[in-house]
């Protein structure tokens, strides 16, 4: 006689019906207001990593970075009229590079025939006041405007202010074979030239007698505060410019991307997020510089994620990632730019989610979790638990709207170790395994059910429903072997239930049966 199917309750959540594909972002609340809907078609067209769009002699400027950071006057002259942020076209490139040229050439012979270092900085820094600076013998600050900090505003116009002028003077430096650097301070910036006896001579461009000016105490103490004030700038004091910062020239440049012109009240944004990027390029070595960089690019996600655009912000992520990751790699101990990092790959990831794209979305989120665990970020933070709404996401919709269990099978494989204290996902990954259960204890197919039924056990990792599982086994491995009994397949009826006594806790049945066959059919 035939035995027959034994039933069992099986574990079988009830997934949310519908098949709503959401995502889970990250937004920063200040940004989520910006508008950036500037045309992007032309973007990501330089032959390195770089995602806003560049014009040709922005494109040969960056290629040849390596001569501007080693104070090559030419390139460095290009890099500081990139940095103005509208010098892109050839025709003004040429003309304002022509126009230092020019100027240098006629100078030199005044400053050859001065008979020491020191007079040779001095002929050099009077002949540009009067060549480019809107100059007043009467009044020192003619020219002077407190937010005018493009090169290219100064040479078209002679209005200034100290990153400005500072720059131009060290630009033309170069061209003379001075040693030149950059001094910063909170609100200012200066020029530090170097005798060939080591002698420091500071310089301020926005003084008519700014040449070898004195910062000591005493002008800190008696004179600094008005000083500042006439210029607009929030005072420094002795001990500032004790900590001043000392600047190759290419780093003051890469200042100036980021200074006065690069504000919304007088550049528009798309200008702003390239001349940010593009200090984030030039500047590979500041932490900082990268987590300002690899804010523009989640800004973008943001306004293609509002918009739809996933196959501009794919184009996006396949030119900026290789570099996103050298960055981390560059700083391994910065747990802020590690985290920044994490949010661009959490992005990437959701763009892959909304594309389908199983395998590079699987390895995007994984690393993306990996980075946030390896920064110390908290397992509740909004981003960690985006993710995973992310890979629950991908699940649902290959259950959903595909029957691919398989798929859905192999993310909650990878993912469930990372929820251990996300009860919700469990829960769903429980349920998604109960479902699936379901179907195929509907059609008998047994090693199918063995196989779930251990999924199952091993999504359990709390051990909630351990007692159900440990009888959804049992029932299942009784029941195949009862499938291969009625076809009078002993041996094999006999391998199952030694497979499940080795394979359960709980074998009373599994046992029984076992002992029960062999002595009826031998071993």
């Amino acid at each position: 006689m035939k035995r027959t199917v034994l039933p069992v309750a099986i574990l079988c959540g009830v997934l949310i019906a519908g098949c709503a594909f959401v995502m889970q972002s990250i937004n920063r609340k200040d940004d989520s207001n910006v508008e950036l809907s500037y045309d992007r078609s032309q973007f990501g067209n330089a032959p390195f990593s770089f995602w806003f769009n560049l014009k040709p002699v922005e494109i040969r400027t960056l290629k040849n970075l390596s001569k501007a950071e080693s104070g090559i006057p030419d390139e460095l002259l290009a890099l500081a009229l990139l940095a103005s942020g509208d010098v892109r076209d050839s025709l003004t490139f040429n003309k304002d590079v022509s126009r230092i040229q020019a100027f240098v050439a006629k100078t030199r012979p005044a400053v050859a025939a001065e008979s020491d270092f020191r007079h040779k900085g001095q002929a050099l820094f009077e002949s540009m006041r009067k060549e480019f600076l809107k100059t007043d013998p009467a009044n020192d600050l003619a020219g002077y405007d407190l937010y005018q900090s493009r090169l290219s505003t100064l040479l078209e116009t002679g209005k200034y202010n100290c990153t400005s002028s500072a720059i131009l003077y060290i630009v033309l430096a170069r061209y003379f074979d001075m040693p030149v650097k950059g001094a910063v301070l909170p609100s200012h910036a200066f020029v530090q030239l170097t005798a060939p006896d080591g002698t420091i001579i500071e310089i301020e461009p926005t003084v008519l007698a700014g040449f070898d000016w004195v910062h000591d105490e005493n002008f800190y103490k008696s004179r600094a505060q008005a000083w500042f004030a006439s210029r607009g700038l929030e005072p420094s004091t002795y001990e500032d410019y004790r900590m001043r910062r000392i600047l190759e020239p290419y780093r003051l440049v890469c200042l100036s991307m980021a200074n006065q012109h690069a504000a919304a009240s007088v550049t528009k944004i798309e200008d702003i997020n390239r001349l940010k990027e593009m200090m984030g390029y030039v500047l590979d070595d500041d932490a900082g510089a990268q987590k300002e960089r690899f804010a523009i690019y989640s800004l973008e996600f943001q306004s293609l994620q509002k918009s739809g655009g996933y196959s501009t912000a794919g184009k996006m992520f396949e030119k900026i990632m290789p570099a996103v990751m050298a960055a981390v790699q560059r700083f391994p101990g910065n747990a802020d730019l590690a985290r920044n990092a994490a949010v661009l790959e959490y992005n990437h990831a959701t763009m892959l989610l909304a594309v389908h794209q199983h395998d590079a979305f699987v390895a995007e989120s994984k690393s993306a979790l990996d980075a946030m665990v390896n920064s110390r970020a908290p397992d509740t933070s909004e981003m960690y638990k985006g993710l995973l709404e992310n890979v629950y996401n991908f699940i649902r919709f290959y259950t959903d709207n595909m029957n691919d269990y398989a798929d859905a099978e192999s993310l909650a494989t990878v993912f469930t170790p990372y929820a251990k204290n996300h009860e919700w996902f469990l829960e769903d990954m429980l349920s998604m395994y109960g479902t699936e259960l379901r179907t195929f204890w509907d059609k008998r197919d047994w090693p199918e059910v063995v196989r779930i039924v251990k999924k199952l056990k091993a999504a359990d990792t709390q051990g909630k429903y351990g007692d159900m599982i440990a009888k959804n086994l049992e029932a299942a491995y009784v029941n195949w072997s009862i499938s291969y009994s009625n076809e009078g397949h002993w041996a094999k009826a006999m391998e199952v239930l030694k497979e499940c006594v080795d394979n359960t806790a709980s074998t009373s049945e599994c046992g029984r049966m076992l002992d029960e066959m062999k002595k009826a059919h031998g071993d």
